[in-house]
């Protein structure tokens, strides 16, 4: 009874400061059901004992609640005002009667004591106010009731004072005009005096100043006594008040000073206040306080990589200004670089580390956020550490590892000057910048198998064409797991956005999330429109890598066949946007569908290097390298890749790898073909992601492995069709096998004879099947 009674007295105060609170302990009583879930959806749950019970307890602590009513009524008229009883009564009565009906048939189970109270809070306003217009008229009243209840249904039987106070806010406006229209005298001025009275109470005002006057009590004392900060917290008003519409004074020092305190205390007040409806501005700024002051602390390369581990609050969704958000994100970024480079023991990994971390330092620099000095810092610690690691590197590692064994794109924006530059491909670039660099743009379509340099094209290809082109990479095998359209849309947009202010310096606008989440394609035609407009007279150039993720979307129904139709309107009727597609898969192995999108596309296979660009490759990789290889090396390496760029490099790493280990350096040693041979059993290991799925996807059937196989059993010797059909009578099948090897530039023909193009990959094949 003492629970009954205690609880049904605190309940309006609950209700009215915590609708939070009450309604998760409503939502507690039948977890398994929703958050908004009524007494309908829960008449099953009446059969389980413990539910009932604690039901009618909660319709007991209600009932109780109504006790407040006289003691309320009594504080009023304690200052001389006037109270019309009948007005009360008349209030709660269609205030509760017409709010239980409402939440029984359509309601949340939440809604019926929020209901009920605020039915008692509607019967003294209106008592309060039958004693300022004697002759209120009937559309008020009517017009309150019917506007209650059509907004409790409208809303989803709001389950939270804020809602309500809306609903009820329009459903009085509603009123007041039948008041209007029904009495010109008195009943304008009851309504009017209805409607100040309920905004007054359902907003909370009278207690603003006193909250104000608190909060900047405890932002005082915070200052005086930091380690009070806990029990300064537990007073705070955000802490007891739900709905505090204006900013309160220090409340953002008082989460700070608790973080600096109390971390986990700290983070628990800085995660309510995020939840707050109207003050989650403050925790907002207490993190991004938070964030400076740390990032202005870091004075090490260990204190830069422990920045990182700080920000486990910080998330896409983190609510911060985007000139906040966006910076730290990449700071963390960067961090996290920075700690590789202290757990790596390689001084090749150090420095390439160090430049990543520099290049992503570089790119938020040019970006407006409050982190200006300390980035300024955090630039001269990289700077300093980097010079470091180069020295190391040159001590043990004197030949510099240029060469990229990860198969990792080469990107010309990483500016170092060890970088890998772009090699060969001449003729395909003067292809590509006369197609895009003049009026009209013809669309192209790179083909090549996987690693064949296609994305490094991409990538390099901005540099070929001037500053007309505003160029952006949109790697589709990114876009292409979000689960919907929209996800893809917006997350190409906000691509191209990064790309256009990072390259040119130019500021697209953001895609408008509401037209977005109505129709995404006329959001994405109608972006394209303002795109176009500050484009003036450059070209953005759409370089949609890995296209064949959307058609495994579409397969995956996350999106439909729409997205083609929007390409193709973009290469036929977009003058200003060129778009350049790769692919591993030819038109002709995609569906139907992609005919009619790139009708006018021309097609550029891209494959192997030429020789000559190879041995360029190899041989200076950039300027001033050592000369570390006989004439007889690499003509090994040229023959056992075949030319192939991704194990080009891979073999070569390897290689210097070798010479750094054992010391050995010219001009008393260099690399020979024995050092090439010892490397192809590692060179099968580091890359066996290549040739694994070079084994196992590109091949598509058991016959063309078992062709392969047959072909890397005789590695000096190409074998003629009669050979192969030793392993396959039947001929359509062998001739669709080896249909698809060629295609795949697995094996080649050559005077009616096959055999394996890359003799690695043979080496692979004859490892593989000898398992």
């Amino acid at each position: 009874m003492r629970d009954i009674i205690l609880g049904g007295l605190l309940l309006p105060l609950k209700i009215y400061f915590r609708p939070d609170l009450f309604r998760a302990e409503v939502t507690a009583l039948a977890p398994n059901l929703s958050a908004n879930y009524s007494l309908w959806q829960a008449r099953h749950k009446l059969r389980v004992p413990e539910f009932r019970s604690r039901l009618f307890q909660l319709f007991l602590q209600v009932w109780v609640a109504f006790l407040w009513v006289p003691l309320l009524a009594s504080m009023i008229q304690s200052y001389g005002i006037e109270i019309r009883w009948s007005g009360i009564i008349t209030g709660i009565m269609v205030g509760v009667a017409g709010s239980l009906l409402v939440s029984w048939i359509f309601g949340v189970m939440s809604s019926v004591p929020v209901s009920l109270v605020t039915g008692i809070v509607f019967g003294i306003e209106l008592g309060l106010t039958l004693d300022v217009a004697e002759n209120i008229s009937r559309g008020i009243a009517w017009g309150l009731v019917i506007g209650v209840i059509w907004g409790m249904v409208w809303r989803g039987i709001a389950a939270n004072v804020v809602r309500m106070v809306a609903d009820v806010i329009w459903s009085i406006v509603g009123g007041l005009i039948s008041g209007i229209a029904l009495s010109l005298n008195l009943g304008i001025m009851g309504g009017i005096a209805f409607t100040i009275t309920h905004i007054v109470i359902c907003t909370h005002s009278p207690f603003l100043p006193i909250q104000a006057l608190l909060s900047s009590t405890i932002a005082f004392l915070i200052r005086l006594r930091p380690a009070f900060a806990p029990t300064l917290w537990r007073l705070s008003p955000v802490r007891w008040d739900a709905i505090i519409l204006l900013p309160l004074p220090g409340l953002s020092d008082l989460l700070v000073t608790l973080y600096r305190q109390h971390p986990t205390l700290g983070q628990e007040a800085i995660n309510e206040v995020s939840a707050h409806r109207y003050q989650y501005p403050a925790a907002a700024e207490a993190l991004a306080t938070l964030a400076l002051e740390d990032a202005m602390a870091v004075a090490s390369l260990p204190a830069l990589a422990a920045f990182g581990r700080g920000l486990g609050w910080l998330s896409e969704d983190t609510k911060l200004p985007e000139t906040t958000r966006k910076p730290l994100l990449r700071m963390r970024d960067i961090s996290q670089e920075v700690a590789s480079t202290i757990e790596s023991e390689s001084a090749a990994n150090q420095v390439r580390r160090l430049v990543q971390a520099s290049g992503l330092l570089k790119d938020i620099r040019l970006q407006p956020s409050p982190f200006g000095t300390a980035l300024a810092n955090w630039a001269k610690l990289i700077a300093t550490d980097l010079e470091k690691a180069r020295q190391r590197q040159h001590e043990i590692e004197p030949i510099p590892q240029i060469y990229q064994s990860d198969g990792k794109p080469i990107d010309p924006w990483q500016e170092h000057e060890q970088m890998l530059p772009f090699k060969g491909r001449e003729s395909l670039f003067s292809q590509l910048e006369t197609a895009l660099g003049g009026e009209r743009h013809t669309t192209f379509f790179l083909y090549g198998q996987r690693r064949t340099g296609k994305t490094s094209v991409l990538k390099y290809l901005p540099q070929r064409l001037g500053s007309q082109v505003v160029p952006t990479l949109l790697d589709l095998q990114g876009f292409g797991n979000a689960e919907t359209i929209n996800g893809i849309i917006e997350g190409m947009t906000q691509r191209i956005n990064d790309d256009a202010l990072r390259h040119a310096d130019l500021k697209f606008p953001s895609i408008d999330s509401k037209k977005l989440e109505r129709d995404p394609y006329a959001a994405f035609q109608g972006w394209l429109d303002q795109v176009e407009r500050v484009l003036g007279a450059r070209t953005l150039l759409l370089a949609l890598d890995e296209f064949e993720e959307l058609e495994q979307a579409i397969a995956d129904g996350r999106i439909d066949d729409r997205i083609l139709k929007t390409i193709r309107n973009i290469v036929q009727h977009r003058r200003q946007i060129a778009v350049l597609m790769s692919g591993s898969h030819q038109l002709d192995e995609l569906p139907p569908h992609w005919s009619s999108t790139l009708v006018n596309t021309e097609t550029l296979p891209i494959s192997f290097l030429s020789e000559d660009d190879t041995r360029n490759l190899i041989e200076q990789p950039v300027a001033d390298f050592p000369a570390i290889y006989t004439p007889e090396a690499v003509d090994t390496i040229v023959r056992i890749t075949h030319c192939q760029p991704y194990l080009v490099q891979l073999v070569c790493a390897l290689l210097v790898e070798r010479m750094n280990s054992m010391r050995r350096i010219p001009p008393t040693s260099y690399v020979t073909p024995d050092d090439v041979e010892t490397v192809i059993s590692l060179a099968l290991e580091r890359g066996s992601a290549y040739f694994d799925n070079l084994w196992r996807a590109q091949t598509k059937t058991v016959l063309a492995q078992r062709v392969l196989a047959k072909l890397a059993a005789a590695p000096n010797t190409a074998l003629d069709g009669a050979a192969l059909r030793q392993i396959e009578r039947d001929e359509m099948a062998l001739a669709e096998a080896l249909r698809v090897l060629q295609r795949r530039e697995i094996i080649i023909r050559d005077n009616g004879c096959y055999r394996i193009v890359v003799p690695l990959v043979a080496h692979y094949v004859r490892r593989e099947t000898s398992v």
